[in-house]
């Protein structure tokens, strides 16, 4: 009676045991799937700013518009994201991937995108985000002033998932935390 007991206990410590292990796998599993940047940043911003086009890019691929709701060409993108990287400071060498959306036009100050720097790149990434966001403050400070204190308000930030963070645009503090939120969970 005591043996059967013993193994009855045996097994179910057993049955636990593996239950457990399959939630442990599943839990890090879903932890290991890369997060979509692009829509991370949609999901943050307002349906007004999602009306701009999202670039994004791996290391080693051409760059490609990932959220075109203004209908862009594809064979613009590339040209268009090294237009984008230039003004940001940045080489694609620097980053191992990234998504951004940024406006070009020297009348509007907005900027959001998320980065992932190449391994060692990741004080140069955030120097070039923060150089760019103090020029554009420069830019707006005797221009426009609507402006100005959208980029004043602007948040870079380098994550704890490593994914270096620039949101210039209005409600800042809120569409950083939304990416954060996304790209932490």
């Amino acid at each position: 009676m005591m043996m059967k007991k013993c193994t009855a206990a045996l097994a179910a410590l057993a049955l636990c045991l593996g239950l457990a292990g399959c939630g442990a796998a599943s839990s890090s599993a879903s932890q290991a799937q890369p997060v979509d940047y692009t829509q991370a940043i949609v999901d943050a911003r307002s349906d007004t700013d999602n009306e701009r086009d999202i670039l994004a890019a791996k290391a080693g691929e051409d760059a490609a518009y990932t959220h075109n709701p203004q209908e862009m060409p594809a064979e613009e993108a590339a040209p268009q994201a090294e237009m984008v990287l230039m003004t940001l400071g940045l080489e694609p060498a620097q980053l191992d991937e990234y998504a951004c959306s940024v406006s070009l036009m020297n009348v509007q100050a907005y900027a959001v995108g998320i980065f992932r720097p190449a391994e060692g790149e990741a004080e140069a990434v955030q120097a070039a985000l923060e150089t760019y966001v103090s020029s554009i403050q420069q830019s707006f400070q005797n221009y426009l002033p609507d402006q100005y204190e959208i980029a004043k308000g602007a948040k870079v930030q380098t994550l704890g998932t490593g994914e270096v963070v620039l949101a210039l645009c209005e409600d800042a503090s809120g569409v950083l935390s939304a990416i954060e939120d996304r790209l932490a969970g």
